[in-house]
């Protein structure tokens, strides 16, 4: 695992010097500039992957890395003058909170790297599921291509070979540039950069993020903070659920990054301090830097952040209309940002290039009321319910209305409607509510999860404060009082992460987390072959038999469902088909249909033969010859047999084909027209 945490740590490092550089020439605020780093990085790095494919530079981690400090530097330069002519006050971090900063990074990076050892099963596996064979297959696009722009469909080195046509169409890439980013540096294999990149958020990102708006939540105490970086890390669907459904890689990246950005903006948004205009304009540009890094992330948490916080920037701009119109009725002064902000909403939901993403088609999964209670308790999906963090939350709730800072009581609220109205119901109005997350309850009990975390944190600070105070009362020493709450920590801790409950003689209780890490730990375990379409052997076969058989990399037709397309994206084998659907009809190539339903037909049909000779086609592989059905795996893909059957009626008896190595059900020919 050294490789995995080397390229952890290099990608860190190489987002955080260059973004708090970059952060510095905007804001005073040492905090902010440290925890908004990374963000700011992967904006710029993004931009920067966009301007080489235009330019024609070569895209890799050095030429990426010296632009994105170019500019930070030429950013940081500009600024110091206005600051030694105006002497703009610094805000550096006082040694309490950088005391508590660090405290909370060690926590949540110990608590993170300690189930990730526990599910990965070495620091290369990765899970053969629905959307991995795509961000897979564009790490390596990136790599082959050296283009990593997220304007960057193509998937083969020469668009005329592919099997469809395609145009240049946006897709949010920054995981998939940070990824192609480590293979470059340190030639790693595609699937632990991916493992690098998600341990990168989740241990390192996510607590930068959380820590800032902790503290615009009052929350700097270290004591408090050891205990809020238990609760942040440990609700089993944010962010645990991101990585083991899907998985929703981009989806992770983009959540991770979204607290900090919360946290801006709820400073943005207070009216009740006051700060200069110039400060104001650096953190709205600062804001845009970061909506500029959750777009290349995943778009849909831009939407994220504006429902989110929704309620804040109501109230916010409710009394900035009610301080210029102090006759006008409350009610009105709160309705009209209310009513634009929906109006916003619909119109945006309503528009022709989302109609794909909000009409999304996802069917209820349980009850009302089972979605109710399953929301309340954290155990939305497929996992247990969680007890101790829920109360927290509740307890939250309470205390946030009790101290008139109810802002993120609405949205917790609102969170929780969308996912029973998402996950309980099939009501037409689903895809106005929920239509920019594709209507995936997935990604909308994330959203619960933040939230919930947030209000459970704000909970466990007040029952800290009351228990220091007590403490205080009976003169305790500092030492009594640092063990009393480390004690705390490590008891919340267990019983948070404790994997199950012992309930009667041979019969545990699954805690919530105990069902994740056993789910993860399936996901990415190489031997379970039920979790994979393509098994070690097979893996062992395409690696070893077809590389010796192929030194120069022809292409190879295959069926993709069998598995081989992870043989182009994990290890950059030249396989035809690396979609596991068909192409579509509008846009599938001559050549492609011919050979998916003729193939077998080479050796008299003169039209499958060109269509051979133009893609240089010399091989054809089947993983799974003979019936597929026989193999106990998941099924990923229903694999529909007459979309590939030229291929997969080939055998040793096809006139037209040689058979020149086999395993087991594994089959490599060449084509005897390419000989």
């Amino acid at each position: 695992m050294l490789s995995l945490a080397l390229a952890t740590t290099l990608l860190f490092f190489s987002l955080l010097i260059p973004g708090m550089l970059l952060n510095k020439s905007l804001t005073s605020n040492t905090a902010r500039a440290f925890c908004l780093a990374p963000a700011s990085s992967i904006a710029i790095l993004c931009f920067l992957a966009i301007m080489y494919a235009q330019t024609g530079i070569k895209a890799s981690y050095k030429t990426l890395t010296a632009g994105l400090i170019l500019l930070a530097l030429v950013a940081f330069l500009i600024s110091l003058p206005f600051k030694l002519f105006k002497k703009t006050p610094r805000e550096p971090i006082k040694k309490k909170e950088l005391l508590g900063l660090f405290l909370f990074i060690a926590i949540v990076a110990f608590l993170a790297a300690h189930v990730f050892l526990v599910v990965l099963d070495g620091p290369d596996c990765y899970f053969q599921a629905w959307d991995n064979q795509s961000h897979l297959r564009r790490i390596r696009s990136f790599i082959e291509t050296k283009n990593y722009s997220s304007f960057n469909s193509q998937s083969y080195l020469d668009s005329n070979l592919a099997p469809a046509a395609s145009s240049p169409s946006f897709y949010p890439s920054a995981w998939h540039l940070l990824a192609a980013m480590m293979v470059s540096a340190l030639n790693i294999p595609v699937t632990e950069a991916a493992n690098a990149v998600n341990c990168l958020c989740v241990g390192l990102i996510l607590p930068l993020t959380f820590f800032l708006i902790l503290k615009e939540l009052g929350i700097t105490d270290p004591k408090k903070l050891a205990i809020c970086a238990v609760i942040c890390i440990g609700v089993p669907i944010f962010p645990w659920d991101l990585i083991s459904y899907g998985p929703l890689y981009p989806n992770l990246l983009g959540f991770c990054l979204l607290p900090g950005e919360m946290a801006l903006l709820l400073h943005l948004t207070d009216v009740n301090k006051e700060d200069r205009a110039a400060n104001i304009i650096k953190n709205a540009i600062l804001l845009l830097i970061g909506i500029t890094a959750l777009t290349f992330a995943h778009t849909n948490t831009v939407f994220s952040l504006g429902l989110m916080l929704a309620p804040c920037i109501v109230s916010a701009l409710g009394q900035i209309l009610n301080k210029k119109m102090p006759r006008a009725p409350k009610v009105c002064c709160y309705s009209i940002p209310f009513i634009a902000i929906a109006a916003i909403w619909i119109a945006v939901n309503r528009m022709p290039f989302l109609k794909g993403v909000v009409n999304c088609s996802w069917p209820a999964i349980t009850s009302l009321g089972e979605a109710v209670g399953s929301a309340l308790f954290l155990g939305t999906t497929t996992h247990p319910i969680q007890v101790l963090i829920p109360i927290l939350t509740f307890i939250g709730i309470c205390i946030s209305i009790k101290s008139n800072r109810s802002n993120l009581v609405f949205t917790y609220f609102i969170l929780l409607v969308f996912y029973v109205i998402d996950a309980g119901t099939n009501l037409p109005i689903k895809p106005y509510l929920t239509g920019f997350w594709y209507n995936d309850y997935h990604r909308i009990s994330a959203m619960l999860g933040l939230t919930s975390i947030l209000l459970a944190s704000v909970a466990a600070s007040t029952i800290t404060s009351r228990i220091e105070q007590c403490m205080l009362a009976q003169k305790y020493s500092k030492a009594i009082k640092g063990a009393t709450f480390a004690s705390i920590t490590i008891v919340i801790a267990l019983l948070v992460f404790y994997p199950s409950v012992p309930f009667r003689k041979d019969k545990d209780i699954q805690t919530a987390f105990g069902y994740q890490t056993t789910e993860m730990q399936y996901q990415f375990d190489k031997n379970l072959i039920y979790y994979d379409v393509f098994s070690p052997l097979e893996e062992a076969f395409c690696t070893t038999t077809v590389k010796q058989l192929n030194p120069g990399n022809a292409l190879i037709i295959n069926n993709p469902d069998d598995g081989s397309l992870f043989a182009y994206s994990v290890y950059g084998i030249n396989v035809y088909y690396r979609f596991w659907y068909p192409p579509s009809k509008h846009l599938e190539t001559e050549e492609s249909k011919l050979i998916r339903l003729h193939l077998d037909e080479v050796d008299h049909n003169e039209e499958v033969q060109q269509a051979v000779k133009k893609l240089g086609a010399k091989y054809v592989i089947q993983l799974d010859h003979g019936d597929a059905s026989q193999e106990y795996r998941i099924v990923y893909n229903n694999d529909n047999q007459n979309k590939w059957q030229g291929i997969d009626r080939i055998d040793e008896s096809t006139p037209g084909f040689t058979l020149i190595a086999s395993y087991d059900d594994m089959r490599l020919y060449s084509i005897d027209l390419m000989e």
